[in-house]
C-alpha cells in the first residue's frame, strides 16, 4: 500500500525501471506491447462476463514470454499507484508520464501528452462548480466528451475536479473518449478502466466520424445499462 508522495515516486520509478529492464526489446517497444496486452486482458475479462468473443493474445504472449512476469508486476504496481491517487482525489495520468520518461514519444507523430498538472488546471476553467452541481442535480450525472483523448490526462483532470467537489466520479460521470491512435486508445482505456470509471473509449477518427472499435469499461457495463442513461449517452 502506498501512503506517501515519496512512496508514490518510488513505485513510479520502479515501473519505469521495469520497462528499462526488458532485455530482448527496447523499453519503448516493451511499453507498446504492455499497453496492448494489458488493455486486451482488461477487455477479455469484461467480454468473458458477457459471453462475448475474446481477443487472441497467444502470439503476443509468445513473442513477449520473457517479459510477461515483468508486465504482471507493472500492472500490480500501477493499480496501487491509482488507488493512492484516487484516494487523494488526484487522478493522475501515470501512463502518459511513463511514456515520456521512457522517451517513447515520437516528434514525427506529434505525440506530446498533457502533464497531469496542466490537465487539472484546464479542468478548473472548463466548467465552474455551480454548473457541475446543477447538471448533476438535474440528471444525476454529467457527461464528458473528449475527441482526442491521448493518454487521458485532460479527462483525469476533470475527474479530479469532480472528486474534489465531493462527488464520487464512478457514480456521476460518463466519459466519451476518442482517439485515432491505437496506443492512445490503449493508454486511455486502461487507465479509465483501472480507475473504475464509467466510459466508452473509441478508436476512431472524430473528424471523419469513422469508428474502428469501441470499448466500454467494466463500470460502464455494470452501470451504463440503465435505459435513460444509456439512451442519452449513446445518442449522437
Amino acid at each position: 500500500m502506498i501512503t506517501s508522495i515519496s512512496q508514490e515516486k518510488e513505485r513510479f520509478d520502479k515501473i519505469v525501471q521495469s520497462f528499462e529492464s526488458c532485455s530482448k526489446h527496447s523499453s519503448a517497444i516493451a511499453f507498446d506491447a504492455y499497453l496492448c496486452a494489458a488493455a486486451r486482458e482488461n477487455l477479455n475479462a469484461i467480454a468473458a462476463l458477457q459471453g462475448k468473443p475474446l481477443f487472441d493474445l497467444s502470439s503476443l504472449y509468445d513473442e513477449y514470454k520473457d517479459e510477461l512476469p515483468i508486465f504482471q508486476s507493472i500492472t500490480a504496481d500501477l493499480t496501487e499507484l491509482m488507488d493512492y491517487s484516487a484516494a487523494n482525489k488526484e487522478y493522475t495520468d501515470y501512463l502518459g508520464q511513463i511514456f515520456h520518461r521512457l522517451q517513447a514519444n515520437s516528434k514525427q507523430a506529434g505525440q506530446f501528452f498533457t502533464p497531469s498538472s496542466l490537465g487539472r488546471l484546464t479542468a478548473n476553467v472548463v466548467d465552474d462548480a455551480d454548473y457541475i452541481r446543477k447538471a448533476i442535480a438535474a440528471k444525476g450525472y454529467i457527461k464528458l466528451a473528449e475527441p482526442a483523448c491521448g493518454s487521458g490526462s485532460m479527462l483525469l483532470g476533470y475527474v479530479s475536479k469532480i472528486a474534489k467537489l465531493g462527488y464520487n466520479p464512478q457514480q456521476v460521470l460518463l466519459i466519451d473518449a476518442w482517439d485515432i491512435d491505437q496506443k492512445c486508445v490503449n493508454m486511455c482505456y486502461l487507465q479509465l478502466n483501472l480507475y473504475g470509471l464509467r466510459a466508452a473509449v473509441t478508436h476512431g477518427d472524430t473528424l471523419a466520424n469513422k469508428v474502428y472499435a469501441k470499448h466500454h469499461t467494466l463500470m460502464y457495463i455494470l452501470n451504463g445499462a440503465i435505459p435513460e442513461i444509456r439512451g442519452d449517452y449513446d445518442a449522437r
